[in-house]
C-alpha cells in the first residue's frame, strides 16, 4: 500500500502491516502518531516481492494492498486465502481514483474526497502562478 494514505485518510487503527522499509525507515510517521507502531507489524519488503506469509496470515488482514510488481507472489498470497488488491498510481487521476477506493475500503470517503479537493486547490493555484 502506499504507505502516505495511511495519514493522509487517517487509517491508524485500520492497518496491521506494512513493509519493513516503512515500518524501520518512515520515520514521520512517529512524529504525526507516535504509538503507530503499537498495533503494526513489518510483513515485507523488496515492493512486494519477499512477503512473510507466516507474519501476514497471523494478522488475518481483511485486505493486503500491494504493488503489481510482483504477480507469482500476489497468486501466492490469493492462494493462501488473501484478498489482495494491487495499485500503482502512475498519475495524479491514478492517485485520485486510487483515494476515492481507499475511502471505500476503509469506509472514509469523506475524507477521501477531502482529500482530492485539497489537492486539485493546491494543483490549481500551482497552475495560475506558472502561468
Amino acid at each position: 500500500m502506499a504507505p502516505e494514505f495511511i495519514p493522509a485518510l487517517d487509517l491508524w487503527d485500520q492497518v496491521v502491516g506494512v513493509s519493513y522499509w516503512v515500518y524501520k525507515e518512515y520515520k514521520f510517521f512517529s512524529y504525526i502518531k507516535p504509538d503507530w507502531k503499537k498495533n503494526v507489524l513489518p510483513v515485507g519488503s523488496g515492493m512486494g516481492r519477499y512477503i512473510n506469509i507466516e507474519t501476514l496470515l497471523k494478522l488475518k488482514p481483511d485486505i493486503v494492498i500491494t504493488g503489481p510488481f510482483y504477480p507469482y507472489v500476489v497468486e501466492f498470497m490469493e492462494k493462501q486465502g488473501l484478498k489482495v488488491i494491487t495499485i500503482n498510481p502512475d498519475t495524479i487521476s491514478e492517485f485520485y481514483k486510487t483515494s476515492k477506493l481507499f475511502g471505500i475500503l476503509f469506509g472514509k470517503e469523506k475524507r477521501a474526497q477531502f482529500l482530492v479537493n485539497e489537492m486539485e486547490k493546491i494543483f490549481n493555484f500551482i497552475q495560475k502562478k506558472s502561468s
